[in-house]
């Protein structure tokens, strides 16, 4: 919940402030996609996921997913619960069972 808080209100108050804005966002923006791509292709080398999964698309799928179940949970949208069940719902369509 911190770390959500804190992503959002840098990425609302660079809206507002030019100089914020201006600088980089994170240090490397495609770390986390990057590591998780590398677990999926893990993973698929091991036959755990479905045929076909684009190991990239779910990664980026999948971070899009999770921040914005995250910004869902801090407005009160849904629940930490529901928002896992979200992603158990999405994850058991890319793992084979």
């Amino acid at each position: 919940m911190a770390e959500s808080r804190c992503v959002v209100s840098y990425a609302v108050l660079s809206v507002n402030d030019l100089a914020l804005a201006a600088q980089p966002f994170i240090k490397n923006p495609d770390a986390a996609e990057d590591a998780l791509t590398g677990l999926l292709r893990q993973a698929q080398e091991a036959d755990l996921l479905e045929p076909g999964v684009d190991a990239r698309s779910e990664a980026a799928g999948l971070l899009a997913m999770s921040a914005g179940l995250g910004t869902g949970i801090l407005v009160g949208q849904r629940t930490p619960e529901s928002a896992i069940a979200v992603l158990d719902h999405h994850l058991n369509r890319v793992f084979r069972r």
